[in-house]
């Protein structure tokens, strides 16, 4: 085998286990955005009551939640998608995307910390800053995937 053929083969299987662990957390992201978004848009009452760091944040509209989880099930049909595909500018495009919602999540609760302890406030945007790490991550592994053959 020459060096270009074994270079080729190297990164073809580094791109092959780029694509698999990009597949997987676009997956991932999409099953988190289902689960959150199916709960927000049909049981918005509960979602608010039930999560602590949701309900110090009153008051409580129905609207605007049901609302929020239809966006939240919209962003995991793009990230699936995504993952279903995995061609490389639909999968920078939706991660993008969920960047732009995870940090801004993340920045609105460092900014309003006044309804939580400094431990608390500390850990739940250390907690929601994992959803800013994660789609970095795998927009980094995106750079590295070369566009698949579709799948079959």
């Amino acid at each position: 085998m020459t060096g270009a053929a074994r270079e080729r083969r190297d990164r073809g299987a580094v791109t092959g286990a780029a694509r698999a662990w990009l597949r997987a957390g676009l997956v991932g992201l999409a099953l988190v955005e289902f689960t959150v978004g199916a709960w927000q848009a049909l049981l918005p009452a509960s979602f608010y009551n039930d999560i602590d760091w949701v309900a110090r944040y009153p008051p409580f509209n129905d609207h605007l939640m049901r609302d929020l989880g239809g966006l939240n099930l919209a962003l995991g049909v793009v990230l699936a998608g995504a993952a279903l595909v995995l061609e490389r500018r639909f999968v920078v495009t939706a991660l993008l995307a969920f960047l732009m919602y995870s940090s801004s999540h993340v920045l609105f609760h460092a900014t309003h910390t006044e309804h939580f302890t400094r431990a608390e406030a500390t850990v739940q945007v250390l907690t929601l800053g994992v959803g800013v790490l994660i789609p970095l991550a795998l927009l980094l592994l995106a750079r590295r995937a070369s566009d698949p053959a579709p799948d079959g």
